[in-house]
This record gives C-alpha cells, sequence and structure tokens, in this order.
C-alpha cells in the first residue's frame, strides 16, 4: 500500500476536468427549444462521478480525515473504498491513483467482467465481488472490510454532502457559459447524488427564475420515482432496468426531499425508450453513451420534454407515464393511483370547511396547505389549489328532484359557459365524467332487445351493448348513481354538460379502466376553446369492514402524441389541465349515497390563477344538482316522474 504524507497537500492537477456545453441542433430542433449538452462523458473516469468522488477526495481529507490524517503517526496509510461497480467506482479509483492513494472497489456478483477488468485498468488494488445486489456489497464493505481497516475511507457513490458539492460545480460551470439562469435542467437518477448536487447549485443562483429540473429515472430502477408517489424513501425490492448504473434500490433521502417540492418533476421511461435514444443520439453527434445518459436523452427523442416543461413551467402539472397493460407494472400503477385517490378522499374529513351549497346538500371544502398533503398534490398533479365537495343523497331527496322538475318547464340548454365559470373546472364540470354521449344511443325508456346494428351472427357491437345497457333501468340507489358515473360515464356527460362540444377517445389502455381522452369546450368570447387531454382510470370498491359498494374515477392530464398542443386542429385552442379524484359509496345498508370529489385546475393561457381558483367553489357545487336532474329524468325510479329530455325540450 501506499503511504502518504502526516499533512494533506492540494494536488496541483484536480482529478476532474471543466467540460463543454455545446448545443445540439438535432436535439434542439426535436424539442423545439435549445438543448445544451453538459459533456460529462469525457472527464477521467468516463461521467460526471469524477467531479463527486474527487471532491468528497479533497473536501473530505480537508474537512473530515485531516484531523486523523494529522494526529496519527508519520506515514500513516490511507486506502479508498468504493461499492459501486459503476461510474462511482471509477471515479474513486481514477480519483485515488491521481492523489496517490490505493483503492479498492466492492462490487455485487451482477457486475460485468467488462467492467471488472475497467477498474481493475484503472489503477483499483483489488475488486472484491460479493452480494446480488449493490446494497448487499455496500453493507459488507461497511460491516466488514471498513470495520477491520482503521485507515479506510469510505466513498459513497451518492449520499453524502460532499459528493453532492461536487456536482454543484457543473452549475457553475453552466453558468460561465450563460447570460441567464436555464429553463430547466435534465438529469439520469440513480441514487441520487447528480440531481441533488445540480438543486444545490441552482439555489445559489437568481432567486426569481428558479430552473426546472426534471430528473429522469428507467423502469425498474425508480427508486426516487416510487418514493416520490409514497410521499417518503421506499426501497425497491430489486433492480430490473438494463440500466444497471442507475440501479439503487434506495436514494438519497435528500433527494426524496428536493423531488417532492414543486420546481423538480420526477419521471420514468422505458428501458427501450432508453437504449433507443442511444442509438438515435449515436446517429446525431456521433457520440456513444450508455442507456443511463438514454433515459436523459430518451426525454427529447420520446417527445416527453416537451411536454413536461411547458407544464411545469406555466402550470406545474406533473405529467402520468403509464406502464404496458400487459405488464406487472401496468396493475401496480393502477393500485398505487387508487391508493392515493382514497387516502386523498379519505383526509377530507381534516379540510377547511367554508360554505354549504345547494340546500346545504354540498359542503365545499379547501385543502389545506400542510406540507403532509405535498406528495398526493404532486403526484396526482396540480400542485396549487385544491377545492372537494362532499354530499349525501337519498331516495327521498331524489324524488324531491324529480316532483320538482316534473312541475316546471325544462328551459332550453345554455350551450357557452358563463364568464363567471372560466374556472377550467366550471367548464368541464367534473373531471371524472367528461365526455360525451353517442350518437344513436336511446332516450330512457326506449324497450331492450335487438337494436340497430346488432348482427345476425348474434355478436354485439360496442355501441350496441352500450346503448342496451344505458335503456334499462338500474335497481337502487347505488346503482343508479354506478349507471350514470361509472358505466359508460364518458357517455353521459353531454346530456348535462351542453358546453362540451368535441370529444375524442385517443387511446384504450384497458376498456374501461384505462382510457385517454380529448375533449373540447366551447368558452365565451374573446376566450379560446379550452381543450383538455386525461388519462381516465376507473374502479370498483369494497368498503371494509361493512362490505359497502363503491366506486372511483381518476382523472390525471396526460400528454398523447395523437393530440399534440399547438399541433393541427389544436393550434387555435388553449390547453388546460385538470386532476380528480371521486369516490361513490353506499351508506346506511344502501339506504345513503355519499358523493366526494377532490380537484385542482389550470385554465391555461391568460386566465389568472387567482381567477381560476375563486370560481372553483361554486363551479364543482353546481355539478351535483346538474347531475341529479338528469339522473332522475334518465332513470327514474319508484314514484317518481321523468321531466322531459334536454332535446325535448
Amino acid at each position: 500500500m501506499a503511504a502518504v504524507k502526516s499533512t494533506f497537500e492540494h494536488p496541483k492537477t484536480l482529478p476532474w476536468i471543466k467540460t463543454p456545453l455545446v448545443r445540439s441542433a438535432a436535439l434542439s430542433k426535436l424539442a423545439g427549444c435549445d438543448i445544451l449538452l453538459k459533456l460529462e462523458n469525457i472527464q477521467p473516469s468516463g461521467s460526471f462521478k469524477s467531479r463527486q468522488v474527487s471532491q468528497r477526495l479533497l473536501t473530505g481529507i480537508g474537512n473530515l480525515v485531516l484531523q486523523s490524517v494529522n494526529s496519527a503517526p508519520p506515514d500513516t496509510p490511507l486506502h479508498f473504498y468504493s461499492s459501486s461497480g459503476g461510474n462511482a467506482g471509477l471515479a474513486c479509483v481514477a480519483a485515488a491513483s491521481t492523489l496517490g492513494y490505493p483503492s479498492s472497489v466492492i462490487v455485487p456478483l451482477s457486475t460485468k467482467p467488462f467492467m471488472i477488468d475497467k477498474l481493475r485498468a484503472a489503477g483499483a488494488t483489488e475488486v472484491i465481488q460479493t452480494g446480488q445486489t449493490w446494497f448487499e456489497a455496500d453493507k459488507h464493505l461497511r460491516k466488514g472490510i471498513l470495520a477491520r481497516d482503521p485507515n479506510g475511507i469510505y466513498v459513497p457513490p451518492f449520499d453524502h454532502p460532499d459528493i453532492w458539492q461536487g456536482a454543484a460545480t457543473m452549475v457553475d460551470e453552466i453558468m460561465q457559459e450563460l447570460t441567464h439562469v436555464p429553463d430547466a435542467v435534465v438529469c439520469s437518477v440513480g441514487g441520487g447524488g447528480l440531481m441533488i448536487g445540480i438543486c444545490e447549485g441552482l439555489e445559489t443562483l437568481d432567486k426569481e427564475k428558479k430552473a426546472k429540473v426534471v430528473a429522469v429515472e428507467t423502469l425498474g430502477a425508480e427508486s426516487l420515482h416510487k418514493s416520490v408517489e409514497a410521499g417518503q424513501l421506499i426501497t425497491l425490492p430489486g433492480i430490473t432496468s438494463l440500466a444497471t448504473s442507475l440501479g439503487a434500490t434506495t436514494v438519497a433521502a435528500k433527494a426524496v426531499e428536493y423531488a417532492l417540492q414543486p420546481q423538480v418533476h420526477s419521471t420514468v421511461v422505458s428501458d427501450k425508450e432508453a437504449v433507443e435514444a442511444c442509438l438515435r443520439f449515436l446517429n446525431d453527434e456521433r457520440i456513444l453513451v450508455e442507456p443511463a445518459c438514454g433515459a436523459t436523452l430518451a426525454m427529447v427523442y420520446s417527445g416527453k420534454l416537451k411536454d413536461v416543461l411547458e407544464l411545469n413551467t406555466k402550470s406545474k402539472v406533473v405529467l402520468v407515464d403509464i406502464p404496458d397493460p400487459e405488464t406487472p407494472d401496468f396493475q401496480q400503477f393502477l393500485n398505487d393511483h387508487f391508493a392515493l385517490g382514497m387516502k386523498l378522499i379519505e383526509t377530507m374529513s381534516d379540510w377547511n370547511r367554508h360554505s354549504s351549497k345547494h340546500g346545504s346538500t354540498v359542503q365545499i371544502l379547501d385543502l389545506p396547505s400542510s406540507s403532509s398533503f405535498n406528495h398526493i398534490r404532486k403526484t396526482l398533479g396540480i400542485k396549487e389549489f385544491w377545492c372537494g365537495r362532499e354530499s349525501r343523497h337519498t331516495e327521498e331527496s331524489l324524488r324531491n328532484i324529480s316532483h320538482r322538475l316534473s312541475s316546471q318547464e325544462v328551459p332550453q340548454a345554455d350551450n357557452t359557459i358563463r364568464p363567471d365559470s372560466l374556472n377550467p373546472i366550471g367548464l368541464v364540470r367534473n373531471l371524472s365524467r367528461r365526455f360525451s354521449r353517442q350518437s344513436g344511443e336511446p332516450h330512457s325508456g326506449q324497450a331492450p332487445g335487438k337494436l340497430d346494428g346488432e348482427q345476425q351472427d348474434g355478436h354485439v357491437p360496442e355501441e350496441t351493448r352500450q346503448a342496451r345497457v344505458m335503456s334499462s333501468t338500474p335497481d337502487g340507489l347505488y346503482d343508479r348513481f354506478r349507471r350514470g358515473l361509472l358505466e359508460y360515464h364518458s357517455q353521459n356527460e353531454r346530456e348535462y354538460i351542453k358546453a362540451c362540444r368535441e370529444t375524442e377517445c385517443l387511446h384504450v389502455y384497458q376498456k374501461h379502466v384505462a382510457e385517454v381522452w380529448r375533449l373540447t369546450y366551447k368558452t365565451p368570447p374573446p376566450t379560446n376553446p379550452r381543450t383538455f387531454v386525461v388519462l381516465l382510470l376507473s374502479r370498483e370498491l369494497i368498503s371494509e369492514p361493512q362490505g359497502e359498494r363503491a366506486f372511483m374515477n381518476i382523472s390525471l392530464p396526460f400528454s398523447h402524441p395523437g393530440c399534440m398542443e399547438k399541433k393541427g386542429n389544436e393550434s387555435k385552442r388553449v390547453r388546460g389541465r385538470y386532476v380528480s379524484v371521486e369516490r361513490v359509496q353506499e351508506m346506511d345498508k344502501g339506504r345513503q349515497v355519499e358523493w366526494r370529489m377532490a380537484t385542482s385546475s389550470d385554465a391555461g393561457g391568460n386566465i389568472p390563477r387567482f381567477m381560476t381558483n375563486s370560481s372553483l367553489p361554486n363551479s364543482i357545487a353546481e355539478d351535483v344538482p346538474s347531475f341529479l336532474s338528469w339522473m332522475v329524468d334518465r332513470f327514474p325510479g319508484g314514484n317518481e316522474v321523468a321531466s322531459k329530455h334536454v332535446d325535448e325540450a
């Protein structure tokens, strides 16, 4: 082992270099904005880890180890250890060799032979393979090897303030090249050290303009994304992604803390997208990078970056990335979102209560600004003002509505939206029910049986089956709500929300479970029509322990290539964004139905946020009588008198 001097001397040559910041014409054209590449791949170790680990060696020795070095006998041998078989291990070896110290790298058994050879060629004193995962290898290093070496210096791959400070030097170099704060910095995330360093570096810049940070992971290594969804640090059971350099089952706690802040957006790309991005980047720039870097590039090549930056800059909306329905991750995606939706709905009893609307049947609520709700806001979408409502209904209350309707003339429906209802929730009324009725649907009371379009071979087209279902009268109070808000609810809303002018199903991941819809609403002049693209999730639930029935709808803002903003027909429409969680549950052995809905929105365009927020309570309160009037008209129960249909008035 090499001996070290008894006093620390700063080396004349740093073990990292200042890297160039270059504009990519190909990526800039795809993204619609200037894309600048910080070429950390030319660092001595081949990655930005040279900054992090070198900073750890220099600052760490200077601040953390200097006292022990100076107090030790002359020629005390120091030895540096790393547990990363990827870029951090290489950076540790390269930096230690430059500074004149020996180094050892402990790697999991899954580490590829070529990487082990690369570590040795870089100057590693030894490379030890142990454990199935990085976590196990790291535990062996810290609990075993370091415990036996009093002169050993542990170099963590990502979770240490000195590591983050090293990554922050990248921001200093970027600002030496630019005349203004960048709009956003996009980076891949493994353990989170790079992202933390970037966030810390950006915090020292212009306080009035906060740059966005887009943190990208690959599916199968998304420990940060899972932690953001849960609102707490999560450990993955294992790593299944091809991007093994991002394979940390648990990220640094500081990374989660940053990721829950509004200026940071966590997203996930697939291995396929990452690898394809590497190949396209090789063709565009003649630079070959690994899939861990390809994850960041995939944000541009897939078109996701344009949507994320536009949304986060203007409306602070989080887009969702939905897994392939053929994979187990799809079911987990649904489970995670409905669990979060249920948590949000259940917390409504703790919200601030404002006023009752419409004969005390609707209670308006406001989600507190408590940090305990931040992870819910961030995962579900719009992170600022949230409003909710809750109401209970009985057969008697529906009969009262029915008789009131039958005793008055039904007015002609208004096909525009009132100027005082410019809130998009008011435009759309209720996020989970914003779709039009298909033409050819029978009116209430049409006799069931063989309908137009039914084929001779007995096959019933979806439109025909849907019409047959909607023409029958459901039994019971809960079943009527279920028919109106869950079964083909996308075809029901046009009947009671006339401002909805165009609807289109863009994609069906799973029928009646996960569908993507485009909706366009007419707004009063001089405002332009609003378009909303949402991912609609629906599920039936069972309330425990009573066993009472319930269902939930969740609507999330979504980006779809078939409806890109400011393209084609969308060029004259303003893109609004919504998020909504709605639960309908039977209570009191079916004698009552409770209807809860929580929502947040951004109207887009030039409508001020305060106008959007101020009109939200009235808008969502008006949804209730509007829907109830339609429901008793469409599905009259016992002792109820059906009123005229809107199109007959």
